[in-house]
């Protein structure tokens, strides 16, 4: 095969992997039949959804309107109402982003209440999510507001992991065009095969980028996350059974450093942190966010620094 047939092929192939999250569905629901989800919807009825919102409102195909398409592709599968999409459409596919994550934590109904003609800002919905907030008793706080929270971390994390997949596919694909190239050195000239090993070397580098950055973005969610439930706590009333929860707590964590411990899947580097921090008197939330085989060791670092100062600070 020549180096440019096998460079076409090979571009088609990483083109296909790079799908975005809407068309991907896409292409998948035309070829295979997939039963109902949790919520008794199926997937075909999503998209069906998906592409009769893009005809309503309008929404072109071309490549500077990716971003607002992938946007209403996201809020189809969070099954947010006609009329929470109607009211954000129009606006910059950033402000309708913040909007959805909004929606996630404190359900659409709230914001519909809030929303104008105008566009609203950043600082805006933050403080829509703090009034919901204030509004709720503390029970309510500990209960099912975090509840939301944490169903809309598990939705989040879902879709970084699917990103994370596609991502590995196309260093995977770029790997395998490199060692192709590296077998037709003897044929080519060395500047040509130079030069095409340079230009995938740096996609396959981008796309591992895009990982990383998938990664900390997990990551810094995990931490907001944490931050929301911990304020909800303390603006809770404990309760005649705050002992008794502190003594299950207690037991709950012992008996999770035990299993930590026992957990061949830590690197060296993983158990040195781990070793350090089960020493404290860290809450058994705190000890399951940092340990975990999937945190970096570096950012269980930084996990135990920020406890560390909670801890001292309060």
């Amino acid at each position: 095969m020549s180096t440019e047939a096998l460079t076409e092929k090979t571009f088609e192939e990483t083109k296909t992997e790079s799908v975005t999250p809407a068309k991907e569905e896409a292409q998948n629901n035309s070829q295979i039949d997939v039963p109902a989800d949790s919520t008794g919807e199926t997937v075909i009825g999503k998209k069906e959804r998906y592409e009769q919102l893009i005809i309503r409102h309008g929404i072109p195909e071309q490549e500077k309107f990716i971003h607002k398409r992938e946007q209403l592709y996201l809020m189809v599968e969070q099954m947010l109402s006609d009329a929470f999409i109607g009211k954000v459409i129009d606006y910059p596919s950033q402000t309708i982003d913040r909007l959805r994550m909004a929606a996630f934590a404190i359900g659409e109904d709230f914001l519909l209440k809030q929303l104008t003609d105008q566009e609203p800002q950043e600082e805006q919905i933050r403080e829509w999510i703090e009034d919901f907030m204030k509004s709720t008793n503390a029970e309510e706080e500990t209960g099912p507001a975090n509840s939301s929270v944490e169903k809309s971390l598990d939705i989040m994390g879902r879709h970084m992991v699917r990103q994370q997949e596609i991502a590995s596919a196309q260093i995977t694909r770029l790997t395998e065009y490199i060692r192709q190239i590296n077998e037709m050195e003897r044929n080519k000239n060395e500047r040509e095969i130079q030069d095409l090993r340079e230009e995938h070397q740096k996609e396959r580098e981008n796309a591992q980028k895009r990982i990383d950055l998938l990664s900390d973005e997990n990551f810094r969610l995990s931490m907001q996350i944490e931050e929301t439930q911990e304020e909800a706590k303390k603006q809770a009333d404990p309760g005649l059974f705050a002992q008794r929860r502190r003594n299950r707590e207690q037991k709950r964590r012992e008996e999770f450093i035990a299993s930590v411990l026992g957990n061949g899947d830590f690197s060296r580097e993983q158990l040195a942190v781990i070793e350090r921090v089960v020493s404290k008197d860290f809450s058994l939330l705190q000890l399951q966010k940092i340990c975990d085989p999937k945190v970096k060791p570096e950012n269980m670092e930084l996990l135990e620094a920020y406890y560390e100062r909670r801890r001292i600070h309060g």
